[in-house]
């Protein structure tokens, strides 16, 4: 048990250093991004703490009952800082976040209430069942984080998939591969912490479940782009450096009071709109499949409500939608013009994230594969071309 919790202490601790120094990589500050590393940075400090003070006092060797509630003590107000990082850094909704404040401190100053009456007179804690109220509270807490976690994350998915033109790229899907692994060692924790034994086998796991998860935070915050207009955005020189929507804007960075006027996007506003959207693609801006609506707002210098009234009203269709078509009809192309490449070619090139995107696109337009569809109408094309020109 020492030696696990030895290793425990120092992976955890260089985790904590890792996210300390990990502002060094990242291409541009973020509020929310920077606040929900620190907090993390912060429960992996409280972890290898907490580990260095259970191997300093011996507390697993006192009873698995003294180490159950230690684990408690630590486990549940770091639990719901990962929590409150994750949703944080999903841009859940203000009152979210304030909701799960005061649920998890209530929930916690009940978890200490119990600890408190079960160390009255110096009264055993089982003896007394408070151990077991600790472990039912913390059950409920571990529940309540997941619970709000996985609300929290599929808002922003949809808010990712809303506004990027493809398919989820792949440093968000291993952060919520990484949260899915917590969520498993959110529910098992507390079978496992009152028994000596299974943290033996189960703890390395948990460690390495862990470790994941901040890797992939880390990773996420090299590529982190924010979707909302409240938070910092990555300036238009490209220079890595944080403006606000007021700072681009020259005002408050908010939508003008004329927005629920059915005119108010002008004929002449319009036309800008669809003139920089076609440069951009004639640019081969669409090649990019990281594209987004921020920074297609900032590469075209028009506001990002702007576009978002252009494609809701004037096109009827969302950015997704209308890149995803885009991109659909340039794959079609270059597979009659050029039969000879392969499709997972001609998706990278066409700003498809994948090829199993491509595919579903295809499914979803066509009725057919890309294989099928390129069978049954590029067959006729081959021969006539010989490649791209130089």
């Amino acid at each position: 048990m020492e030696t696990l919790q030895f290793v425990c202490c120092v992976a955890t601790l260089v985790l904590a250093l890792m996210l300390a120094l990990s502002r060094l990589q990242v291409r541009w500050t973020n509020r929310r991004y920077e606040q929900s590393r620190w907090i993390l940075c912060i429960a992996m400090s409280t972890f290898a703490a907490h580990y260095y003070v259970q191997m300093a006092f011996g507390l697993r060797d006192l009873g698995d009952e003294v180490g159950a509630v230690a684990n408690i003590l630590v486990y549940t107000p770091a639990s719901f800082a990962i929590s409150y990082a994750i949703l944080n850094v999903a841009e859940a909704e203000q009152g979210l976040l304030r909701r799960h404040l005061w649920v998890s401190a209530a929930a916690y100053a009940l978890i200490l209430g119990c600890f408190a009456l079960g160390s009255t007179g110096g009264q055993h804690l089982l003896g007394k069942g408070m151990l077991y109220a600790m472990l039912a509270l913390f059950v409920l807490g571990m529940a309540y984080a997941i619970a709000v976690t996985r609300r929290g994350l599929r808002r922003w998915r949809k808010q990712l998939e809303k506004q990027s033109g493809g398919d989820l790229q792949p440093y968000v899907k291993y952060m919520q591969s990484g949260v899915t692994l917590l969520y498993a060692i959110a529910a098992a924790l507390p079978l496992v912490i009152p028994s000596s034994a299974l943290l033996v086998y189960v703890g390395p796991v948990m460690l390495l479940a862990v470790v994941f998860f901040v890797q992939s935070f880390m990773a996420l915050g090299y590529f982190y782009e924010p979707l909302d207009d409240g938070v910092d955005e990555v300036s238009p020189a490209g220079d890595g450096v944080a403006v606000r929507p007021a700072d681009r804007n020259g005002d408050d960075g908010k939508e003008p009071d004329r927005k629920d006027s059915p005119d108010w996007l002008t004929e002449e506003r319009i036309a800008q709109v669809e003139a920089a959207l076609g440069e951009w693609c004639e640019a081969g801006g669409f090649r990019n499949s990281e594209a987004n609506m921020t920074l297609l707002a900032l590469q075209l210098n028009i506001d990002k409500w702007v576009l978002t009234r252009f494609f809701d009203q004037h096109l009827n269709t969302s950015f997704r939608s209308w890149l995803s078509n885009i991109r659909f009809k340039e794959v079609q192309r270059m597979m009659i013009e050029f039969p000879q490449y392969s499709n997972d070619a001609i998706s990278f090139e066409c700003g498809f994230s994948s090829h199993a995107h491509l595919y579903k696109i295809f499914k979803e337009k066509t009725g057919l594969t890309p294989r099928q569809w390129k069978e049954q109408t590029a067959r006729p094309s081959l021969g006539q071309d010989n490649g791209p020109s130089a």
